[in-house]
């Protein structure tokens, strides 16, 4: 994935419109996939390469197909990781992947996280007191909207540990959403 598209921090319009912008550990955009996106905002912080539109609309893509595979797979991590590094073996520019679970419709946290690292795909669980993935809102944004969306740029303490944006993406199960996948691009400044 080659990333050209250089710009600032970006920031929803009505946020730039007030006047506001993105704190040290940024809120989620309601970046519905493709068209907001497109509305990049600079802000007071420094400048990353973004994917392109074209990137962003075939990572969309494939992750949404993600959804139905994960619908189908038992609800394991021995399960899930396959499925997860597979994912970033056809994107490799994705820094990480979750497919993190419901716990209220699983019964407890379930949250495997698959990374690059080292040039190796790693392996950790997000399901953690100290990272509390429910709370997240790459997480707890699309489990309300129902909606698939793109993060503004932050750094992941706990998670991923780089400054990154995310496409998050409801998975469902006979008509209820049992959790959120992710993909994390991991995001260069400008030099």
């Amino acid at each position: 994935m080659s990333r050209h598209l250089i710009v600032h921090h970006f920031i929803p319009l009505f946020a730039r419109a007030k006047g506001t912008c993105r704190s040290s550990r940024p809120g989620w955009a309601a970046l519905m996939v493709s068209p907001l996106f497109l509305a990049l905002a600079s802000c007071q912080s420094s400048q990353y390469v973004l994917p392109t539109a074209d990137e962003r609309a075939g990572l969309e893509q494939s992750i949404i197909a993600e959804t139905v595979i994960l619908a189908a797979v038992p609800l394991t991590e021995a399960a899930i990781y396959p499925v997860l590094d597979a994912l970033l073996a056809e994107h490799p520019d994705a820094y990480g992947s979750t497919f993190a679970l419901d716990p209220a419709s699983a019964g407890s946290p379930l949250a495997p996280y698959a990374y690059r690292a080292s040039g190796k795909i790693a392996h950790r669980s997000l399901a953690s007191a100290s990272y509390d993935y429910p709370h997240q809102t790459w997480f707890s944004v699309p489990l309300k909207s129902g909606k698939p969306l793109w993060s503004e740029p932050y750094f992941d303490k706990g998670g991923g540990e780089v400054e990154m944006i995310t496409f998050s993406a409801p998975v469902r199960k006979d008509g209820r959403i049992i959790g959120i996948i992710t993909v994390d691009i991991e995001l260069q400044t400008r030099k």
